[in-house]
């Protein structure tokens, strides 16, 4: 089996080479690089290709979603594991949301890390035990806000996004629900608030992901 090629970012340059020592050590791992800021990081992956990257979620210059982000588009391919101190909820799940697939605190041992750089290689998802509990709050919380958001169509508006999904006009609408194209164009306006959508193409996006209408 092919070795696991690993990239550090950590600002602290002991805790940096210490992990590269650890890392190594293990029969399927192989770290390619070690960084201390986010441009070093971004350049090496550029560089180097790792399979995954392992990194704390602030470094000198930069930090947080915009951290991952950067780490990303500079290689793709490669799977982020956030090795950090930080289990606040906001920044769990901007991390989540941006794009790690691993998560461990730095409390964890060694044996910890290895795992979760193991499954994510794989293609899996692995997250600190500590942390579950706000992913699970957080994955809650939408779901009773898309609950929410449905029950607050009236059947007006629920039947203009029917209507909306076939690329109907405004007019042609109107016409369809025997009202006025101003009605019309009123209720899309509030089916987009509520939605939070940018215009009507997103909104039945966003209707059709939560499942809020169907295609049919």
């Amino acid at each position: 089996m092919a070795s696991i090629r690993v990239l550090i970012a950590d600002s602290q340059a002991l805790l940096g080479e210490s992990l590269s020592i650890l890392l190594s050590a293990h029969e399927s791992l192989t770290v390619v690089g070690v960084a201390a800021d986010l441009k070093s990081a971004a350049r090496l992956a550029a560089e180097l290709h790792p399979d995954v990257i392992v990194t704390d979620l602030s470094l000198p210059d930069g930090r947080g979603k915009d951290l991952v982000a950067c780490l990303m588009a500079a290689w793709p391919q490669a799977r982020l594991v956030a090795l950090t101190a930080a289990s606040d909820d906001d920044t769990v799940t901007a991390a989540v949301a941006a794009g790690v697939q691993g998560y461990v605190l730095k409390c964890r041992s060694t044996a910890d890390l290895i795992q979760t750089i193991q499954v994510v290689a794989a293609g899996g998802v692995m997250l600190d035990p500590a942390v579950l509990p706000i992913i699970w709050r957080r994955f809650q919380q939408l779901i009773r806000h898309e609950k929410v958001m449905s029950e607050a169509f009236s059947s007006f508006e629920h039947d203009v996004l029917m209507q909306l999904i076939t690329g109907k006009s405004a007019r042609q609408i109107a016409e369809a629900l025997a009202s006025s194209p101003a009605t019309v164009e009123r209720a899309v306006t509030q089916i987009c608030q509520k939605l939070h959508a940018r215009n009507r193409a997103h909104a039945i996006a966003i209707a059709l992901r939560r499942g809020l209408i169907s295609a049919r």
